[in-house]
């Protein structure tokens, strides 16, 4: 079995012991439903090693404006772990990359309610001092 397909499948194994095995998967990136936007949950191999990365959606649709830049990268200073990110389209996520030879259900779970937690509970702030900002829509 490849490294890659060996956390593939632990990861799965700990999304069934989450209670989340019922998610939403294609083209190796599994969606969830974080309570205040999408989670998105993919495995990659880079340079020899397996990685797990948690991104969690917390606003679509933010203009880049100098001030919401500021204020990403002054929450990127105030994090325990993982990064803020703005993508080309407008959307803000937060997110974790954890290594995966070393990972275990107990570690997945606190950085999958890390990372939720994190992006949901910034979310009105962000947006508040963005206009045009909404929360993820459900497709």
């Amino acid at each position: 079995m490849l490294l890659i397909d060996n956390l593939e499948a632990r990861v799965e194994s700990f999304l069934g012991l989450l209670g989340l095995e019922g998610a939403f998967r294609a083209r190796g990136v599994t969606a969830l439903d974080g309570g205040g936007g999408a989670v998105l949950v993919t495995c990659f191999e880079q340079d020899g090693d397996t990685w797990c990365r948690i991104v969690a959606v917390a606003l679509c649709g933010i203009e880049p404006t100098l001030d919401v830049l500021h204020d990403l990268l002054r929450r990127n200073r105030d994090v325990l772990f993982g990064a803020w990110q703005l993508f080309d389209d407008g959307t803000v996520a937060f997110s974790v990359t954890l290594p995966g030879a070393t990972l275990d259900s107990d570690g997945f779970a606190k950085a999958l309610r890390y990372a939720s937690w994190v992006a949901s509970s910034a979310a009105p702030q962000i947006g508040g001092a963005c206009c045009g900002a909404r929360w993820p829509q459900p497709s």
